[in-house]
């Protein structure tokens, strides 16, 4: 197995990755980035709508520099007393003192299983699907829900009922979907039953059924449950995990606070390392 090493591995190529990478490589750290796409997994190639617009918008303004990214996928992380050990998919194995991960969110499935006839999360299947002449129920209280009863409504949907139960979308996302005639009906429990050729809901028949529950933050199992450090508790010298981005929240930021996010882990690792090689020098 080929060992090579770093002062820093971030995975992750999504907004604060890059951000964080973006940073390093101005402060002349040596990083790589695991990720088997450029962009992370929603942003660019799922993202859509105005957030996907906006996210492909701000790579091309940042990606400015030579990016050290590996496409592949990140399979174990392991500690030991000076360094992070990161194996891949395919086994190639890389060392580093810093290790950020920014590997973001994913859609909460909320139980249920893809099929084609009820589908997980706002991404591009969702976007693309016909809609044209169906009946189409939502599932979910938030912006995504109203955004895609408005889009399903755009594409020539006869119907988009939303099931919730409570709202929390913006009110230009509400006012959108209900003036474009989408219908809300709030209750505390949903029964859905995948019947095949289509979704049955409270005992009515739906063409298509849009899972959308949100988002939970994608990490490696083994940082689940731990305490991690946040910047200024990183020790110079010491090796140490950070969790930047979404993945940090368990929710979706806007581009800027993501990135913003990448860019102070960025600066405080260079810090920590310039100290560090000066308590070494000393």
């Amino acid at each position: 197995m080929v060992h090579d090493s770093y002062q820093v591995v971030i995975i992750g190529a999504g907004p604060a990755g890059v951000a964080c990478a973006r940073e390093l490589s101005a402060l002349e750290v040596d990083y790589v980035i695991i990720d088997p796409s450029m962009g992370g997994h929603t942003n660019i190639d799922y993202g859509v709508g105005e957030s996907g617009q906006s996210s492909r918008e701000w790579f091309k303004s940042v990606v400015d520099f030579p990016i050290n990214l590996v496409r592949t996928t990140a399979r174990s992380i392991q500690g030991f007393a000076t360094h992070w050990e990161v194996t891949t998919q395919d086994e190639w194995c890389c060392h580093c003192q810093y290790l950020v991960i920014a590997t973001g969110t994913k859609a909460r499935t909320g139980g249920f299983t893809e099929s084609e006839n009820l589908l997980i999360g706002p991404f591009k299947p969702a976007y693309e699907r016909d809609y044209n002449g169906k009946r189409v129920a939502i599932l979910g209280g938030g912006d995504n829900a109203f955004e895609y009863a408005s889009i399903a409504l755009s594409k020539g949907a006869s119907s988009a009922s939303i099931f919730a139960r409570g709202i929390r979308a913006r009110k230009d996302l509400r006012v959108a979907a209900m003036s474009a005639g989408a219908s809300l009906l709030l209750v505390a429990n949903v029964d859905v039953r995948d019947m095949g050729g289509y979704i049955e809901i409270q005992d009515n028949r739906y063409d298509i059924c849009l899972v959308m529950y949100g988002f939970e933050r994608v990490t490696p199992d083994m940082l689940d449950g731990q305490c991690l450090p946040n910047l200024s508790e990183l020790i110079p010298g010491n090796k140490a995990i950070l969790i930047v981005g979404d993945a940090a929240l368990g929710a979706v930021q806007n581009l800027e606070q993501a990135s913003n996010s990448g860019k102070e882990a960025g600066i405080a690792i260079a810090s920590h390392l310039k100290h560090g090689m000066e308590t070494i020098s000393q």
